[in-house]
């Protein structure tokens, strides 16, 4: 065991015993316990590693108390010429990574430079907090993430810019429902729930000010309930506890997460509290015991378990630097579990990342210990991980131990030796810089240091040329790094120097002779471009200056350095160029698009300006889709793009695409309500040109189906109403076919609108509506003074056929009504109302058209009427309802010249039925027609299989004949 880390762990002990006995904030406590603290901290700082395990310390134990920031505060503030001293911007960056608000004190203390947060993945709260850090002096990395991030471009715009620097220095979430659960202020605390329109289970408001990493998750905030637990505000909680206990079995539950806010706050009633509600906590909740330096409450939940992993726990210590609790648990550590891998990571990677090196080596005296273990996730051995996140003493520590392997590369292909490049770790390469002996590898680590902006390594590098050897080439100057070498992207230093922004880096390569100023990477991009493509000004003008320099070569795509400024709206970097008297501003890319239209579709009114102003563009040049800037601007944001363009002399505002789309199509179709009224007012304007698919603007607003701007459209006095597309479609049998009804009725209050316009097969609006039993808009339409009722289709089905088929009785009891219905219309091979209500065998609507008067002996579809239409389905009440009318005839013939009777021979029993039927009606059957073509009879009753029932039926039938 470690008697150095014993005294640590004293001290962490003492240290939390002397906060947590200030009962209030630090300005009210007394000056005689901080000054208790200052000498405790004194006392134990030594030299630079005590002083980092003081940093390390602070990071963890002020988690505790986030009531006293103000005191660890202090201790920064009293050690910080110590600080600036020992230790770098990055390696002060990657103690307080997790913790914004000792970020920003460091930071104005001249201690931490911002840009050592690029050297971090893109951390949403710190860009958010340190904007105006990263807007002043990484400029170029500023506007790259500004404009690749919506979610950025939004939450710096409703940043409060007065209150911005009192939010930092706060560190905590500024919500006022916040600030009242911190407070345990009750009436305060209500008064704003009802307020702000929250529910007890509502989740606390994101801020990026919050410090504390549990509360600063964008995608799992913790409830109010859970906030009050880890503040310990008994008053709201037990208020806010009380009512989900009232509506648990309503709507709302306790949230499962509540245990771990209570634990990390450390409130022994509200954790008693929620024990009894939840009952056992598991081994997950001692890891935030453990995080929040609840070492007692640790040991009282690993007592209450059968089983717990000490390496688990151990780990656990390491994260947050509780030494304590990691002395405890390491003594119980098994070795065959050293090696375990949990979430991807073993004890000893989590003790490299967040431990020191005193931990490290209490790890490595564990027996069996793979000290060249990779991670599961991105795989990096204990080494990679120390030089990536700057632990100096133990990487040179690992690199001097014989059974590291230096030569494992991490998941980005890095050697150890790379990434010590990338990180700037010069002491580490001079050490080990004979582990790359070979002219690639060593220009490998040039562009590496180039892409990272690390000088000094580059520098370093440069000089030690006379150690590098080849095997496989004995020429001289293969012993000299070239620094246009590229890699297999094929980009060069000076090219991932621009990429990245890296002034400094830049004109460090321009100051090399031999430098290739236009080099080009795989896809063609050079330095000078890539830099114009990302805005950074200083760059460009670093590289306009260079002689040689072509500032017109083009990548793959054909865009210059001046096409892609415009293009990415680097408006400073534009007007630089066109001071350049080479660049081309006339350039016409692989996609046929010219400065003008770049400008116009990124929609930036600037930009559209200034190159209309200085470029001799073309202003109607189209590109190979056939947009001309007219075009593409009616798509944009600012009507006042297109306004300023109509003043352009000799502008052709009727310009058509390739698919025959106009600047009204495309105003249309992206919902530009202002650019519409503009271009409809505008007399040059032909708002009834059709596209290749025979679409007006008119159609594209429906399909749209926005109301306003059809509305817009329909009040222009040159609007067409009844353009028809390429399929036969008006506008208003557009509307009914996607089932419209407001569209319908603005269309049918356009003066000159053809409510009966008729589109393939001839359906109308109305047929159309029927069809679809859109009953809504057949109703609307029928009450049009100018619908035609009698309208039908090509296969002969009027309004009235049509609701029939879909049996909506509520639409034929309308359109019967109609005073210009033909009950009884029909066309040759068609059918009538009143045979197509029998065909579906609708009672409801024969009744009515029975009522309605309709004739029932019209024969159509092979000359069959209605009531033969019946007698052939043998329905009895559509049998009976049609005789009851006695005004059909029952002897009509068919085409064949036979009457309904004959179909039913084959059915004695209903062939007597229905002449009972019949004559019950007191009429009478053509007997004669019946049975004098005995032949026939005989052949249709052979195939029916009945021949001798139903002779015997027609013999009594005769003899009945010849009594009559």
């Amino acid at each position: 065991m470690s008697e150095f880390l014993t005294e640590v762990g004293e001290f962490q002990d003492k240290l939390i015993d002397l906060v947590d006995g200030i009962q209030f904030s630090y300005e009210e406590s007394s000056s005689q316990t901080f000054d208790e603290i200052i000498n405790l901290c004194d006392n134990f700082v030594k030299n630079k590693n005590t002083l980092f395990l003081l940093l390390l310390s602070i990071n963890g134990v002020s988690r505790i108390f986030p009531r006293h920031s103000e005191i660890f505060e202090e201790l920064i503030f009293h050690f910080i010429d110590d600080i600036k001293n020992f230790f770098t911007s990055d390696q002060l960056s990657h103690i307080f990574c997790s913790n914004n608000k000792f970020l920003y004190i460091l930071m104005k203390e001249g201690a931490i430079n911002v840009k050592s947060l690029l050297h971090f993945k893109f951390c949403f709260s710190q860009f958010c907090l340190f904007y105006k850090e990263f807007k002043s002096e990484c400029n170029n990395y500023y506007i790259k993430i500004y404009q690749e991030k919506e979610d950025i471009r939004k939450a710096i715009k409703s940043i409060d810019k007065t209150k911005h620097d009192e939010y930092r220095i706060l560190g905590q979430n500024p919500h006022p429902i916040a600030v009242a659960i911190r407070n345990d202020d009750y009436d305060s605390f209500y008064e704003i729930l009802s307020k702000c329109n929250m529910e007890i289970d509502s989740n606390i408001p994101y801020s990026f000010y919050e410090s504390s990493y549990i509360l600063n998750n964008r995608s799992i905030m913790p409830t109010l309930i859970e906030y009050a637990a880890y503040f310990g505000s008994k008053i709201i909680f037990r208020s806010l506890w009380e009512q989900y206990n009232i509506v648990a079995s309503e709507t709302k539950n306790l949230p499962l997460s509540l245990p771990i806010y209570a634990i990390s706050g450390g409130n022994l009633e509200i954790i008693h509290d929620i024990e009894t509600k939840f009952g056992k906590f598991n081994d997950d909740y001692i890891n935030f015991a453990v995080f929040f330096y609840r070492n007692q409450l640790a040991d009282y939940l690993v007592d209450q378990l059968t089983y717990v992993d000490p390496v688990q726990i151990a780990i656990s210590s390491i994260y947050l630097f509780n030494i304590n609790s990691f002395l405890n648990y390491f003594g119980k550590i098994n070795p065959n579990n050293v090696n375990k891998m949990d979430n991807g990571t073993a004890i000893l990677h989590v003790a490299v990342v967040f431990g020191c090196l005193e931990v490290v080596k209490m790890i490595l005296s564990i027996p069996d210990v793979n000290v060249n273990l990779m991670t599961g996730n991105d795989p990096m051995t204990p080494l990679h991980l120390a030089l990536l996140h700057h632990k100096d003493d133990i990487a040179l520590y690992l690199g001097s131990l014989d059974s590291v392997n230096k030569n494992i590369k991490d998941y980005q292909k890095r050697t150890p030796n790379g990434i010590a490049a990338s990180t700037g770790n010069l002491e580490y390469l001079k050490q080990h810089i004979d582990e790359s002996p070979t002219i690639k590898e060593r220009e490998d680590l040039f562009r590496v240091a180039a892409s990272k902006n690390r000088v000094n390594i580059m520098e370093f590098l440069l000089n030690q040329e006379k150690t590098i050897s080849d095997e496989s080439n004995d020429n001289e100057n293969d012993t000299k790094i070239d620094i246009n070498s590229k890699d297999k992207k094929s980009n060069t230093a000076l090219f991932l120097a621009a990429k990245n922004g890296h002034y400094e880096a830049v004109c460090f390569l321009l100051s090399l002779q031999g430098i290739d100023i236009n080099c080009q990477c795989e896809s063609l991009t050079t330095p000078f471009f890539t830099a114009s493509r990302w805005g950074f000004l200083n760059i460009v003008q670093k590289l306009a200056a260079c002689e040689g320099i072509d500032v017109n070569l083009r990548p793959n795509d054909g865009a210059t350095a001046f096409l892609r400024a415009i293009r990415k709206s680097h408006i400073n970097v534009v007007q630089f160029l066109l001071t350049i008297p080479e660049v081309d501003r006339e350039i016409i890319d692989n996609s046929g698009w010219m400065p003008i239209q770049k400008a116009v579709y990124y929609k930036n009114d600037e930009m559209i300006k200034l190159i209309h102003s200085t470029c001799k563009n073309d202003i109607n040049h189209k590109n190979n889709e056939g947009y001309t800037a007219f075009i593409l601007a009616a798509s944009c944001p600012s009507v006042k793009t297109v306004q300023y363009l109509l003043t352009v002399d000799g502008i052709d505002v009727n310009s058509q695409t390739i698919t025959g789309v106009t600047a009204l199509h495309n105003a249309v179709a992206n919902r530009k309500f202002d650019v519409i009224n503009v271009l409809l007012n505008d007399k040059r304007i032909n708002p009834n040109l059709q596209d290749n698919d025979g679409q007006t603007a008119l159609h594209f607003a429906i399909q749209e189906q926005d109301l306003d701007i059809i509305s817009c459209l329909l009040k222009s006095s040159r609007i067409d109403p009844n353009i028809k597309n390429n399929g036969n479609v008006a506008p208003i049998c557009m509307a009914a076919k996607i089932r419209n009804i407001e569209i319908i009725k603005l269309l049918c209050q356009h003066p000159r609108i053809d409510i009966n316009s008729q589109y393939n097969n001839n359906l109308t609006a109305l047929s159309l509506a029927i069809t679809m039993n859109n009953t809504d808009v057949a109703l609307y339409l029928l009450e049009n003074e100018s619908i035609d009722i009698n309208c039908h289709s090509k296969d002969g089905y009027t309004p009235l056929m049509l609701a029939i088929k879909n049996n909506n009785f509520e639409l034929c009891k309308k359109i019967s009504k109609h005073p210009k219905i033909d009950l009884n219309f029909y066309i040759d091979h068609g059918t009538t109302a009143i045979s197509l209500a029998v065909i579906k065998k609708n009672i409801d609507i024969i009744k009515l058209l029975i009522k309605r008067n309709a004739n029932l002996n019209i024969q159509c579809m092979d000359r069959f009427a209605p009531f033969q239409i019946a007698v052939k389905s043998r329905n009895k009440e559509i049998i009976e309802l049609l005789l009851d009318t006695n005004k059909i005839d029952v002897n009509i013939v068919d085409s064949k010249g036979k009457i309904v009777l004959f179909y039913v021979l084959d059915d004695v029993a209903f062939l007597d039925y229905l002449i009972n039927k019949i004559k019950e009606n007191g009429m009478n059957v053509n007997y004669h027609q019946l049975t004098q073509k005995r032949e026939d009879i005989f052949m249709y009753m052979y195939k029916k299989a009945k021949y001798s029932a139903t002779t015997k039926y027609l013999n009594e039938l005769e003899m009945e004949i010849s009594h009559i």
